[in-house]
């Protein structure tokens, strides 16, 4: 008797094993149909939404302000790199161009705009469109960089004629000159010649340099302010401080042709620089005009110039003129 319960125990035991398997069995099944049944109708919804037309939303105005400051970061910085011209301009002029992209980009509810803008252009007053890092000033037709730090790569751009030239804040500036600048140039492709003038003026030495040549892909035009303590042994020069900068024009001129012309502003570094033109420093005529403060500074900066410097000067006041290799 004992043997025949244990043996029924053991059979009620394998059944409701069996009997639970089964359930799990079933269990899995449903879930695995359920899931199979889910991802049909959610197959069918999405094909029945392709099937649809789709419905283009309206831009905010956010999104619309957004857009026009991208095409007219890209229409300026696209005149920055091709001469000042579009490649396929979308307006008839480009006043009309600029009067487009301000209303979008500086006042969405000024709607005598293009009339307020039209009339700054005739007065010549400056109207500049803030485009992320870099400000174009429509009145003058130059793209700059903020805090006078430039564009790109410390220069700013002079479309109307295509050119590059320093910013007051360039980055150059902090690290002065030295001669082994200038004898290192021809390893990078710069092969320009050079004038230096040293002189002694209010307890410093003084270094005005002038230079003409091809840098690179360019061909442009410098004059550079330096100076040290006097007497002192060191080769290096800084750049003048902010009080000692001096009104500086410069033109460059290619077999007697003017190819461009800087005026004069208060700087410590004046240049300008054409791409795509590369010509050797001997087919190229310079002018400079440099304002100093005062006549004992002319009359130090006069007893710089060497005969050998083939040129020639003329003064006004307390401005000279130096026309060097001029035709």
């Amino acid at each position: 008797a004992e043997a025949k319960t244990k043996v029924q125990a053991e059979e009620q035991t394998e059944a409701r094993s069996k009997t639970r398997l089964e359930s799990l069995k079933e269990a899995q099944e449903e879930r695995a149909a359920a899931r199979k049944e889910a991802r049909a109708t959610r197959k069918a919804a999405r094909e029945e939404e392709e099937q649809k037309e789709t419905v283009i939303q309206p831009k905010t105005w956010l999104e619309s302000r957004k857009d026009a400051k991208k095409e007219a970061r890209q229409k300026v910085w696209s005149m920055f790199f091709n001469g000042g011209k579009e490649e396929t301009p979308t307006e008839p002029s480009e006043k009309a161009l600029t009067a487009a992209q301000a209303k979008n980009l500086m006042d969405h509810r000024t709607t005598d705009l293009e009339e307020e803008l039209s009339e700054s252009l005739q007065e010549k007053k400056d109207v500049i469109i803030p485009l992320l890092r870099v400000n174009y000033n429509v009145t003058k037709r130059t793209i700059t960089g903020p805090f006078d730090i430039g564009a790109i790569a410390g220069f700013n751009k002079d479309l109307d004629q295509n050119i590059y030239y320093s910013a007051q804040n360039a980055w150059q500036r902090s690290f002065g000159y030295g001669k082994f600048y200038d004898n290192a140039a021809p390893y990078f492709n710069m092969h320009f010649d050079s004038l230096r003038f040293y002189f002694n003026y209010g307890g410093k030495d003084w270094l005005i340099q002038a230079w003409k040549g091809q840098y690179g892909i360019t061909t442009g035009a410098e004059v550079g302010l330096y100076y040290k303590n006097e007497n002192s042994n060191k080769k290096m020069y800084k750049a003048v401080a902010e009080q000692d900068k001096l009104p500086i024009s410069i033109t460059l001129y290619h077999n007697g042709d003017k190819m461009f012309h800087r005026p004069m502003e208060t700087t410590w570094w004046q240049t300008g620089f054409r791409m795509y033109k590369t010509y050797h420093s001997e087919v190229l005529g310079m002018r400079f005009s440099i304002k100093f403060k005062d006549q004992a500074m002319l009359k130090a900066f006069k007893g710089s110039i060497t005969k050998d410097m083939n040129i020639t000067y003329s003064t006004s006041g307390t401005t000279v003129t130096v026309n060097w290799d001029m035709k």
